[in-house]
């Protein structure tokens, strides 16, 4: 996260100022109303929603916010409403005890008593001080927690709090459905991520190398398409070489590849310069 009083440049945030801005801005927004409003942040793998979504509740918990911070995975599709538990009980102060959920968890099958009683404990919470909920990768959520996404925020529109979603590019989903929902009742702000500039890129390299960046390792940087995270993976690979001798670790690119295998086609352009990048290391080693 990005403290505060730091540029929002920095801590992974460089050419995402204008995101943050208008991020925070919604945080104080909720703060000062006391009314709810949710915001979308969505782009491809590695273009910076955790981060992003990391930085606003940072700033949120520094203005006095209850934050609860949660991860969608394939696995909570196991477990009803697993998802949402993420947000609401796994934190060092979870805005709901174990046991209060639990006692709610068992109404699942009574989806309409399950947000109602959610609704007030939530509106508890942010009678005592504004509450931001968190969940990343939300096309990932199971279905009891999507459900209840889309009304829980309606429900809440009178008390002080924000709901915070990121989710993966692609065909329109249970995400923007909570969306959707969401603005009927409520402000609901759609950030929608792309590539980093050309200079943003380079203030990359700039605070992962340590200097200025020369015509090959921008030639290199170009393949990663403005994805910040696959720049950034390049960029630790350049600075472990430079600083070892050794050669770029032959697995980055595959592991890139594993990591990011939704990118765009243009973004993917890494995995033919790749080789020759390791082929020629010996002799075309970048210098700091």
């Amino acid at each position: 996260m990005t403290a505060m009083g730091q540029s929002p440049s920095r801590g992974g945030l460089r050419g995402r100022e204008a995101e943050v801005e208008r991020l925070r801005a919604l945080v104080d927004s909720v703060a000062r109303t006391g009314s709810a409003a949710l915001a979308l942040i969505r782009g491809e793998a590695g273009i910076g929603k955790t981060v992003l979504l990391d930085d606003c509740a940072g700033h949120a918990g520094a203005a006095g916010f209850s934050v609860g911070l949660g991860e969608a995975d394939e696995l909570h599709h196991l477990v009803p409403l697993s998802s949402l538990t993420a947000c609401l009980t796994h934190q060092d102060r979870p805005l709901l005890s174990d046991e209060a959920f639990a006692d709610l968890s068992r109404g699942h099958d009574h989806r309409i008593w399950l947000v109602q009683h959610l609704a007030e404990q939530i509106e508890a919470l942010a009678a005592r001080t504004p509450v931001l909920i968190g969940l990343d990768d939300v096309q990932r959520a199971d279905p009891l927690s999507r459900f209840v996404l889309t009304q829980l925020p309606a429900r809440v529109r009178t008390s002080p709090v924000l709901w915070l979603l990121t989710r993966r590019s692609g065909p329109s989903g249970e995400a923007d459905e909570i969306c959707a929902a969401a603005s009927r009742a409520l402000p609901a702000v759609d950030v929608r991520l792309g590539p980093l500039s050309s200079s943003a890129i380079e203030q990359l390299a700039d605070d992962v190398l340590g200097t200025g960046v020369d015509e090959q390792v921008r030639d290199l940087l170009e393949g990663a398409g403005g994805n910040p995270f696959l720049a950034v993976e390049l960029l630790t690979g350049l600075r472990s070489t430079n600083s070892s001798g050794e050669p770029v670790p032959t697995g980055l690119v595959a592991g890139v590849r594993g990591r990011l295998s939704a990118l765009s086609p243009g973004t993917l352009h890494l995995l033919r310069i790749g080789p020759c990048w390791g082929a020629g290391s010996g002799s075309r080693t970048p210098s700091r």
